[in-house]
């Protein structure tokens, strides 16, 4: 599974709630999610713009209690965290190492979570060659699972 940004703190909360008939996902790869404060959301969260565009998301992101009832994920997890931002006179985060959103020590998760370093940008991340290709190497790491379910929602064709 894997989540950018904010996607990566909603699959958090959804492997809470995971159906216990389900099976797990394997591995779970976040991609410049924030797992801390981020820098930004505590500065800016006040300021209406700000509130206009990231809405109740954003006001919870300057929270530190939300990311304190975050849980853990109960699956091997990779943090991506990208590291091409703003030149540094542009920058908000001086010579702390960002995507230009989120600094890498705020994607951080803990230390038994990987942590790899690229030279992304927090938006276009994703399509980062080198972010792509670090997605592709993990999971052709994982053995394979012949073991498919799906949910009973879903119809096999």
């Amino acid at each position: 599974m894997i989540g950018h940004s904010l996607g990566g703190l909603i699959v958090r909360a959804a492997l809470d709630q995971w159906p216990a008939n389900w099976l797990l996902p394997r591995h779970f790869v976040m991609l410049g999610t924030p797992n801390r404060v981020p820098r930004l959301a505590r500065r800016f969260h006040r300021w209406w713009p700000y509130r206009l565009v990231n809405g109740q998301c954003g006001q919870l992101l300057a929270e530190p209690a939300f990311f304190a009832g975050l849980p853990r994920p109960t699956v091997p997890t990779t943090v991506i965290a990208g590291t091409k931002s703003w030149p540094r006179a542009l920058s908000l985060f001086g010579a702390v190492p960002n995507d230009g959103v989120v600094a890498v020590e705020e994607t951080r998760l803990d230390t038994e979570a990987g942590l790899i370093k690229l030279p992304g940008s927090h938006t276009f991340m994703m399509n980062n060659r080198e972010v792509r290709a670090a997605v592709r190497d993990l999971l052709a790491t994982l053995r394979p699972d012949t073991r498919i379910q799906l949910p009973p929602s879903v119809k096999k064709s």
